[in-house]
């Protein structure tokens, strides 16, 4: 009974321990498939799409990531959710997955690794969305601001075009009878 809890005591531990040595660098590489999964599964990229300047732009087959870790309520809780659905290829969550890392199941350092990348990549663009609505306000006011210029400024133009007097003369010729 005793060695039951001592095992699930080191198997937690060590849960915990990779998850410290977690970098979301690696993360990034591991799903552009600059490094490639131990046991060979494909890189996430080839279906996945995460909007970060550390990978190129990914497949369109299946769900954009970016805000994957939010999805599931941050950090906290959505860091632990992605790790379980990752661990087996039986619990990922699409049949594709299950099909292409069946035999090829992440590890636990990557798995860390790429929630780690995850996680990092949800809170760039969580800064970036917030100052993007100061860009869109911005942007507003300064139509707003052209568009009275123009009406101030541009109602002193001419009544009539150039056009028009030419072709009042044209009328007025003798050609015509």
């Amino acid at each position: 009974m005793g060695l039951r809890y001592i095992w699930v005591a080191i198997v937690v531990g060590s849960l915990s321990i990779t998850s410290l040595f977690a970098d979301a660098n690696t993360g990034a590489k591991l799903f552009d498939g600059s490094i490639s999964f131990k046991n060979g599964g494909p890189a996430c990229v080839h279906c996945h799409n995460v909007s970060d300047d550390r990978v190129i732009s990914g497949g369109a087959l299946a769900k954009d990531l970016t805000k994957i870790i939010s999805s599931y309520g941050g950090a906290e809780a959505g860091g632990p959710v992605l790790k379980a659905m990752l661990q087996k290829a039986s619990d990922m969550p699409s049949p594709v997955m299950v099909k292409a890392y069946k035999g090829s199941e992440l590890t636990d350092k990557e798995i860390n690794n790429l929630v780690d990348f995850f996680v990092n990549a949800d809170e760039k663009n969580e800064n970036i969305s917030n100052s993007s609505a100061g860009f869109i306000i911005s942007a507003l006011i300064g139509a707003v601001i052209l568009l009275i210029l123009l009406v101030r400024f541009g109602g002193k133009r001419k009544a009539l075009s150039v056009n028009q007097k030419l072709y009042d003369r044209q009328l007025k010729s003798t050609w015509r009878s």
